[in-house]
């Protein structure tokens, strides 16, 4: 943990330190890209605490997704889907029923934990 915040406080001091001009230069840009940059101010201690634990909970969603991928808890969410599809699907009807309930569950939590990571990689920027 603390090597994630060395190296968020390292990427924030090196993207401060590349927005920093010393060439010692007043002339105004005239490229208009200056406009629109804007310095950050630090982040205080409590910001840090905050971003850290949120990045600690979107990580333990990401676990929790990635479980929900593995080929133990697929097993036991099928079985579970297959006793409550048996009910009124038989044969061919229901493993067809199965299998689209299936894809459709991993389609689903893959596009979760893609999101959970992309969220993941945005803090830690």
């Amino acid at each position: 943990m603390e090597e994630k915040l060395e190296s968020v406080e390292d990427a924030e001091s090196a993207s401060m330190d590349s927005l920093i001009d010393d060439s010692g230069d007043d002339e105004t840009s005239t490229s208009g890209h200056d406009d629109d940059l804007h310095l950050e101010t630090p982040l205080i201690e409590e910001e840090i605490e905050e971003l850290i634990a949120e990045l600690l909970q979107v990580e333990s969603k990401a676990a929790e997704a990635q479980e929900s991928l593995e080929d133990e808890s697929l097993t036991k969410v099928e079985a579970d889907v297959r006793e409550e599809l048996s009910q009124s699907l038989h044969g061919d009807e229901l493993e067809k029923a199965i299998a689209d309930e299936m894809e459709t569950f991993k389609e689903e939590w893959e596009v979760v934990l893609d999101e959970l990571e992309t969220e993941s990689g945005h803090l830690l920027v």
